[in-house]
């Protein structure tokens, strides 16, 4: 039987984002707003370059990593982005997280 975890209380304020809680304060911390519009992501990072983020997901508690870019169109679109979309960056920059490109 595996062990639910659960996402911490009191250490960091989580947002819950429909089927996962994420720490909104800590992600704004990690983006570093380029002139050429980018929002370029300073934490961790997969091997490919694209930003990633702990995340817990709301029906069982348990610990997951989702990339940050997908993290955003979950906020810019207001829902959950089913795993056979494709979330594309316009700018060609796997560690931009600007909705807009």
């Amino acid at each position: 039987m595996e062990k639910k975890i659960r996402p911490p209380r009191t250490i960091h304020k989580l947002t819950k984002l429909h089927d996962i809680y994420v720490n909104i304060d800590s992600f704004n911390s990690k983006v570093k707003k380029l002139k050429n519009g980018c929002w370029e992501w300073q934490g961790a990072k997969h091997r490919q370059g694209y930003g990633m983020v702990g995340a817990w997901r709301v029906k069982d508690g348990k610990k997951l990593m989702t990339t940050v870019h997908r993290l955003i169109a979950r906020l810019k679109y207001k829902r959950p982005i089913r795993s056979n979309e494709h979330v594309l960056h316009t700018c060609s920059n796997m560690a931009c997280v600007n909705p807009d490109h």
